[in-house]
């Protein structure tokens, strides 16, 4: 029976590894990336519609001595990023309806916008999701969509292999100094003339790259050997993390960042070889107010960029400004605002700098930020009948953006061509017009849709409510109602509302990361009868620790009772009650030591369960026993560093885990239908109850519901293996290692007198259909993913919501086939 169980494990988690390849290579990867550059010749050899004879240049010329596409309209770009810029750092705060602490910090920058009207502003910018530096950047630079299998490399960039406007700056002759996040250098390893790289991933760390930055621009400033300039700020992306939007650090950041941008704009209008380079100051994505970044929320979308020209633009400029919001700023001067799409950046940097349009590219040239260009409003393909007439500097500026808009139009259709001609799904007319009518109407659904996913945790609930409701009617049927029933729905209950808290993104801080705050304890609940009183005050503080040394007394309780091997039962009962020591210590102190013990402690006893197993020293007993102290033995060892990592909410989860796994093997004797049979509702159930305490401890199935924080618990500097395992612990641990690892229980507790005695022959028997069962389940949910993904490969929402959704489950899936191959070799 043992091998049957290994064997089919195995089996298993190579049809299902077989499958998740075969769908994954399928369905992500679904965009080529198509190798070929845009080159300043292409409007010779294309005889681009765009242009007449008269202004293409000798077919004798080479690419070097040729021209970009459309004249240079600006001398320089400066470009500073500041991650994470949200846009209400930046926007008046008489814009929103309720004035918050984070804003009008960056004063420098709406000082320009109410001063300078026609030579600055403020836009929204729409980032499309996954909101990560990494596809970001590549966006960016590129002008294409975001891939979305690239977020596994966020944490080691490869190089951008796609035509871009860095590589155009390169081919063209243009020098470019880069400083900040060293991202840069790792997607553009040979493409700077001078690079000053800081590393990126610290989160803890606000003020080494933002310093370092300050420490090279001010010089560059001064010096005249440089085209482009690119500074990328971090503190703010660090700060968010940590701390939250609504915070005193991110104060501090943004006043920091303020303070730079007013040296910047000061030299600016000092230098007279700046007088015709523009300051572009922008966010790569926005962020939640507790920091998160990654999906396709409002919040985590819509950044900023703000466009400056030292020099004075003609008055006309304000009729090409779209209608937009407007407000009155600090100085109470009027503010106004416009939108644009963050996808229109790269080719619109490239129609500023007089460079050809990178290939796979598919914005267009923005008009407002075209405009804020001097050159824009040259005279130079108008006929020379318009030199005559002075009023004629909009016409001229109209006559500029339609011939730019024309080669862009060119551009796209280019791309759109090379690409149905070399990849596998084209672009079929037909398919461009339904999925442009399909965008109109999704915009408007955006509201109701953006919260749809994250709806599996309320689903699972009510499942394994239902079981419950079932269990109590069951029991009323034969007039007497069982205490474990009544307990497990009052506890479905709760754990609702904590689903609904794990939840929301609008929670203002991260209650893993905030550890002298108190608990994940939500206070609203209390009547206001008792606002005011100490033990609301304390109650945060001290439940934490109840709780913890509650569960210490029950897991001594349990090892003393379960495990018989007397220098076994000691090891392990002095390592938890350390770990819980440990973790206890480090919620007083915050000492980085503490979490490194329970690690240590943790990962010590794990191998040591292995070892014991394999020398035959827990083989004593007989079977029933020797399972429950198996399992007894592993839970132990992982539990500790699971509950740490969760954060002061961590012991409040672990007695709902354990309460909730008493109640539902509290009632499995319905579910022995003989010795040979388990029912599959009480492993059902147990499947139910990690889903429901997956989002209980605000864990989403999307890379902003990741809990980065959770990583650095213990530790500083940020090293990639290590921080990788801590957050797949806490990512995975509650939700898939603590229940696998228990599932013995179902079979080694039973409820009633005729289970015992049971042949060992039988017991492995039901602990095989228990993993079998709980496996098959798993597959069955990743299967309906895998559907519902194929189905909506081409919905609006493919990268926001499914495709992060089928990523999620099916790691969830391979990870439950892995754990249920150790559990056969650790148990059988």
């Amino acid at each position: 029976m043992r091998m049957r169980l290994k064997a089919a494990a195995a089996v298993v988690l190579c049809l299902h590894c077989l499958g998740v390849y075969l769908f994954t290579r399928g369905f992500l990867l679904t965009r080529t990336e198509l190798s070929a550059f845009s080159l300043p010749s292409d409007l010779l050899q294309a005889q681009a519609p765009c242009c007449s004879e008269s202004d293409l240049p000798s077919t004798t010329s080479t690419d070097q001595d040729l021209p970009g596409w459309t004249p240079p309209t600006v001398d320089r770009v400066l470009i500073l990023i500041v991650d994470a810029l949200r846009f209400d750092f930046v926007a008046p705060s008489s814009l929103f309806e309720t004035k918050q602490k984070w804003m009008d910090r960056l004063s420098s920058l709406q000082h320009l916008a109410s001063t300078h009207p026609s030579s600055s502003r403020i836009f929204k910018a729409i980032a499309d999701p996954p909101t990560t530096s990494l596809q970001r950047l590549k966006a960016l630079t590129t002008g294409g969509l975001p891939t979305f299998i690239d977020v596994g490399n966020s944490f080691a960039a490869p190089a951008i292999h796609e035509d871009n406007w860095i590589h155009q700056l390169l081919h063209t002759g243009r020098r470019v100094v880069m400083m900040g996040d060293d991202t840069w250098t790792q997607l553009f390893p040979h493409h700077f003339n001078h690079s000053y790289p800081y590393p990126s991933f610290n989160v803890k760390d606000l003020h080494t790259v933002d310093n370092g930055v300050a420490q090279h621009l001010m010089p560059w400033l001064h010096r005249q050997d440089w085209d482009v300039l690119i500074g990328h700020f971090l503190g703010v992306d660090h700060a968010g993390h940590i701390f939250g939007v609504d915070s005193q650090p991110m104060v501090q950041k943004l006043e920091q960042i303020n303070a730079i941008l007013q040296n910047v704009t000061d030299i600016m209008n000092s230098q007279k070889h700046l007088e015709n380079t523009m300051l572009i100051v922008m966010g790569d994505h926005a962020q939640t107010l507790n920091g998160d970044h990654g999906g396709g929320t409002s919040e985590e979308v819509e950044t900023c960029l703000f466009a400056w020209m030292p020099r004075s633009l003609p008055s006309s400029i304000s009729s090409i400004f779209h209608p937009s919001t407007c407000g009155l700023g600090l100085n109470g001067k009027n503010i106004c605002t416009s939108t644009m799409q963050q996808l229109d950046f790269a080719v619109s940097i490239s129609a500023l700098l007089g460079i050809p349009f990178p290939f796979g590219s598919i914005g267009r040239v923005n008009p407002e930020l075209y405009a804020l260009s001097p050159g824009s409003w040259d005279r130079q393909w108008l006929p020379a009948s318009f030199y005559e007439d002075p009023s004629s500097d909009l016409r001229t500026w109209k006559n500029n953006y339609a011939h730019v808009l024309c080669i862009n139009s060119w551009q796209v259709k280019r791309y759109i061509d090379s690409y149905s001609a070399t990849s596998v799904m084209g672009f079929p007319s037909d398919d461009l017009h339904y999925i442009t009518k399909l965008y109109n109407e999704a915009q408007s659904r955006w509201s109701d849709s953006k919260n749809s996913s994250l709806a599996e945790g309320r689903v699972a609930n009510f499942l394994l409510a239902t079981t419950a409701i079932g269990s109590i009617r069951s029991s009323l049927v034969y007039g007497k109602i069982k205490k474990h029933d009544l307990v497990f729905l009052i506890l479905i209950i709760l754990i609702r509302f904590g689903i609904e808290k794990g939840m929301s993104k609008q929670a203002a801080t991260n209650p893993f990361l905030n550890y002298d705050s108190g608990s994940d304890f939500d206070l609203k609940w209390l009547p206001s009868l008792f606002e005011g009183h100490d033990f609301v005050t304390l109650l945060p503080e001290i439940s934490p620790m109840i709780i913890l040394f509650l569960l210490s007394f029950l897991s001594c309780k349990y090892i003393t009772c379960t495990v018989h091997s007397r220098y076994i039962k000691w090891v392990v009962t002095v390592g938890t009650m350390l770990s819980y020591l440990f973790i206890a210590t480090f919620w007083l102190s915050e000492r980085s030591f503490a979490p490194k013990m329970v690690y240590f402690i943790g990962l010590s006893l794990f191998v040591l369960n292995f070892v014991l197993r394999y020398l035959g020293i827990l083989e004593k007993g007989e079977t029933v026993q020797r399972l429950r102290s198996l399992a007894l033995v592993m839970v132990s060892a992982w539990s500790p560093t699971i509950l740490i990592l969760l954060g002061k909410q961590g012991p409040f989860v672990v007695l709902v885990c354990i309460i909730a796994g008493w109640s539902i093997i509290s009632s499995k004797n319905k579910g022995l239908l003989d010795d040979c049979k388990m029912d599959p509702i009480s492993v059902m159930q147990w499947s139910l109850l990690a889903i429901c305490l997956f989002y209980q401890t605000g864990h989403w199935c999307t890379f902003d519901g990741l809990r980065y924080g959770a990583a650095f618990i213990g530790f500083d500097e940020f090293k990639v293996v290590r921080q990788a395992i801590l957050l797949f612990v806490d990512t995975f641990g509650i939700s898939h290692i603590l229940p696998i690892f228990s599932l013995p229980f179902l079979v080694t507790i039973p409820n009633s007198s005729s289970s015992k005695g049971r042949d060992k022959t039988v017991i492995f028997l039901n602990l095989t259909q228990v993993y079998l069962l709980y496996g098959l389940i798993t597959a069955i949910t990743t299967t309906f993913t895998v559907l519902c993904v194929a189905i909506q490969r081409r919905h609006l929402m493919v990268w926001g919501l499914f495709a992060p959704k089928y990523v999620f489950d099916a790691i969830g899936l391979l990870l439950t086939d892995v754990l249920i191959c150790v559990s056969a070799l650790y148990y059988c």
